[in-house]
């Protein structure tokens, strides 16, 4: 086995079923998947609801080194599992080191951040199917084109982690609007189909 002088410092292995963190608790890290699975967890209505998968190369829990905020959700090892942890300090240090790896987590939270900023006053008084529908909406207009398309499990957890909304839930809004001709999945990619029926529907809801 090849040296790893990054894992041998920041490294954790857990096994299936073991939390990295729960819901509620401090924290100070950060977390970026070397092997294996991450459930997003979070207890919506009395029940534990997965809002996302996340699998090698993504990241998590980065809300910790950005203002020290408590969990909002759990994570949980749905693999055997093999992370990077990094504290402010760490992060610090490997940003200087790796400048490749901290540009890609840089460039996904900016843009996490601007959906966010893009869509805060719209969601806070917004319903559930709006929430889904904002986001699918600038989501694809970040992707740009005539007819954007989305990976299907990058698009659920991406919903699902910027609602903190069931997957089962996000599964049956887009079966919905593939039903209603506004999207179509082919190859496990989502296809705007119906840009003005995204905003119709954008709209109808608003009114309600």
């Amino acid at each position: 086995m090849e040296p790893n002088p990054l894992f041998d410092k920041y490294g954790k292995t857990l096994k299936p079923g073991d939390f990295l963190f729960s819901e509620g608790d401090s924290g100070d890290e950060m977390y970026i998947i070397q092997e294996g699975q991450v459930e997003i967890v979070k207890v919506l209505g009395g029940q534990a609801q997965v809002l996302a998968t996340l699998e090698k190369g993504e990241f998590f829990g980065e809300m910790a080194i950005v203002n020290r905020i408590k969990r909002t959700a759990s994570a949980r090892a749905s693999t055997g599992l093999k992370v990077l942890a990094f504290d402010r300090n760490g992060f610090q240090q490997m940003i200087e080191k790796n400048p490749k790896i901290a540009l890609n987590i840089i460039d996904k939270l900016c843009k996490r951040l601007e959906n966010t900023t893009n869509q805060l006053a719209k969601l806070s008084s917004a319903n559930q199917k709006e929430s889904v529908y904002l986001n699918l909406s600038y989501l694809f207009s970040e992707k740009g084109g005539e007819n954007p398309d989305l990976n299907l499990k990058s698009l659920q957890d991406e919903l699902g982690l910027n609602l903190q909304i069931p997957q089962s839930i996000i599964s049956e809004e887009l079966n919905e609007l593939s039903r209603k001709g506004v999207i179509k999945v082919v190859n496990e990619q989502v296809i705007l189909q119906d840009k003005k029926a995204l905003q119709k529907l954008i709209k109808d809801n608003e009114t309600r």
